[in-house]
């Protein structure tokens, strides 16, 4: 389906040319039914992090939710961004005195930990955003639960790397309407005309839906993971195929534990988290291997767990051997 895309591409358009500053109108038309949105409201990029720049190009600090994908720190930090990171509450809170940051947030399945913003948030962000303040919602994760109901004056940001792979190279801004400085600078970094329209005639042949068939077992997959792990602490709140988990010990050493055990897992320091922990992608995996997943890293979380139990001395006697 895809070497067809292309091909039929090759057939409309110039690969040497570069696409309309919003995005080819084709591939924003396909976006605009996939999404759910208006068609004037859609910026193609070429995913999230390249985004950063051009939606925060007239700020100096952003207030953004912890945990997080740290390489969208990073990006913001390239951009000589002042950034603070804490809790939700915190953001529209004590952060709300910092009238001139902007926000960032990540809505629905928040990477690492896959949890959702209450009502309380949207409304707050919604309310600071429509006072003129930038707010951006990162919806990488879409794909696997609903987006909440924001204000149009909410930035939003996507991505089709989660639903397709790292080598989808394309993704979006929907915005209140057009910005006449942030659409030449989120043009800059867009994918070519050629591959945005292979992607419009794959999304039209239907590869969106192909794509969605790949993470039907999720759901499954989750429930057999938690099943077998055993920590409903852990399963409260959580949507979509990222988990963290604490742990009680070192990270890299839970890590290295866990690759010997057959499971890899990213430290939770990747993602800026509160406390030793280890993530979980369930992406495309089965229930079977998801229950056998939760079952190995339950047993080297037990191990550790006893291990760090202290032990009596030994008792003085026939039996204690010298001294």
């Amino acid at each position: 389906m895809w070497r067809r895309a292309t091909v039929k591409a090759l057939g409309q358009v110039d690969p040497s040319l570069g696409a309309p500053l919003e995005g080819d109108p084709l591939l924003r038309e396909c976006l605009a039914d996939l999404l759910r949105v208006r068609y004037e409201r859609i910026v193609v990029t070429a995913g999230v992090r390249a985004a950063v720049g051009p939606l925060l190009r007239d700020v100096d600090e952003v207030l953004v939710e912890r945990p997080t994908f740290r390489g969208v720190l990073t990006a913001m930090r390239r951009e000589r961004l002042r950034v603070r990171t804490d809790t939700w509450e915190w953001m529209i809170d004590a952060g709300a005195d910092n009238t001139g940051a902007a926000l960032w947030f990540t809505a629905p399945c928040r990477n690492p930990d896959g949890r959702g913003v209450d009502a309380r948030f949207v409304a707050a962000v919604g309310a600071a955003a429509e006072r003129g303040r930038r707010v951006v919602c990162n919806t990488a994760y879409r794909w696997f639960a609903p987006v909440p109901d924001l204000s149009e004056a909410v930035l939003t940001v996507g991505t089709l790397h989660k639903l397709a792979g790292r080598g989808a190279r394309l993704g979006w801004v929907i915005a209140a309407s057009g910005d006449g400085e942030m659409v030449p600078a989120l043009a800059a970094s867009a994918p070519s005309l050629h591959w945005q329209r292979a992607w419009a005639h794959f999304l039209i042949d239907g590869g969106a839906a192909l794509l969605l068939r790949r993470h039907q077992q999720l759901d499954a997959a989750r429930a057999a993971f938690f099943a077998a792990l055993d920590m409903p602490t852990v399963a409260s709140g959580q949507e979509g195929p990222n988990i963290l988990i604490p742990v009680a010990l070192p990270e890299p050493e839970a890590v290295a534990r866990l690759a010997a055990a057959g499971v890899r897992v990213s430290p939770g320091s990747a993602f800026h988290a509160w406390q030793p922990s280890v993530r979980v992608c369930l992406t495309q995996i089965s229930p079977a291997v998801a229950g056998q997943a939760g079952e190995r890293v339950a047993e080297v979380l037990a191990e550790a767990r006893s291990a760090d139990v202290p032990r009596p001395p030994a008792c003085a006697g026939a039996d204690a051997g010298p001294g």
